[in-house]
């Protein structure tokens, strides 16, 4: 998988059925999503985020937010309720011309193509906030690296990284039958096929395992201060959210 090639697919889905390539319920595959019913998911996760904020105490500053993986702009248009700029960065150009017809903050609410493997883009120390979840499960592991020490590099001091990420390790085989004594690939391979006929979409997951992640973290000069399971990306390993703040 190569970004131009994970480009190219967005792209496709960005212009064929956007809602449902975000939020893959299976019942809205062929653009049966309303659009009020996509928003209000947004609004409803952001206003979660930020119960969880309050209890964590960061980030100390309101002024930036990045909605990195943005999409439609699902997440950026609420994360604009509670910070000053919000700026969301997508790989896709038909996802972010969407976006862009569905900003109502005007000019405090920016969206920014970026198909590179970094964030060259923005200055180091940029945002208060940053926020991805649905998106660096998507990338091959040397991207989810590289990505994830962008993140950081941009993150402000005192301000918060909040992300989601499967653990690499494959969800343990139950029951018996053929997948007890297949090779544990085959078995992956039938869970994918599987999630691909259950009508979610047919992108790749990837992910990294937790030590990895707060290595990689703490090479970057901030700490893991929660870590909570989060399956969202499926059964297929496990997962977890991750909140970071930079010392």
């Amino acid at each position: 998988m190569t970004l131009d090639r994970l480009r190219r697919e967005w792209e496709t889905l960005g212009e064929t059925d956007p809602f449902w390539a975000i939020l893959t319920t299976p019942d809205k595959k062929g653009n049966r999503w309303t659009l009020e019913e996509f928003l209000q998911t947004g609004r409803d996760e952001i206003a979660e985020l930020m119960a969880r904020i309050e209890q964590l105490s960061v980030p100390s500053h309101r002024r930036s937010a990045l909605d990195f993986g943005c999409g439609a702009g699902r997440l950026t248009q609420p994360l604009a309720e509670f910070f000053d700029t919000v700026v969301g960065v997508d790989i896709s150009t038909s996802m972010l011309a969407l976006a862009e017809r569905l900003n109502r903050h005007g000019s405090r609410c920016r969206y920014v193509a970026n198909t590179v493997g970094n964030l060259a883009i923005f200055e180091s120390g940029t945002f208060d906030l940053i926020y991805t979840r649905l998106v660096l499960q998507h990338l091959p592991p040397r991207f989810e690296r590289a990505y994830l020490s962008e993140l950081l590099r941009v993150l402000a001091p005192g301000g918060l990284l909040a992300f989601q990420l499967p653990s690499g390790e494959p969800a343990p085989v139950v029951g018996g039958g053929f997948k007890a004594v297949l090779p544990l690939r085959f078995v992956q391979l039938i869970r994918r096929l599987r999630s691909r006929l259950a009508g979610r979409a047919a992108l790749d997951t990837y992910g990294l395992h937790p030590n990895e992640v707060r290595q990689i973290v703490s090479s970057s000069g901030a700490d893991v201060i929660d870590m909570v399971p989060d399956p969202c990306h499926g059964a297929e390993t496990p997962g977890f959210r991750y909140f970071v703040t930079r010392r």
